[in-house]
């Protein structure tokens, strides 16, 4: 199985953080958000906080 490419992600927070700054949200990146099942830290990659 090949390796999964984890840098998909980085381009469309590219697009989506500028769009969401300029809505005039405020945001936040990888934010710990709880355990997944089995452990481990889950991680949530943007979370809005206001428009």
């Amino acid at each position: 199985m090949a390796p999964l490419d984890t840098n998909t992600g980085l381009v469309l927070e590219q697009m989506i953080l500028p769009s969401l700054g300029h809505g005039g949200y405020a945001y936040q990146t990888q934010v710990n958000i709880g355990s997944r099942f089995g452990g481990g830290r889950h991680i949530q990659q943007i979370i809005t906080i206001s428009a």
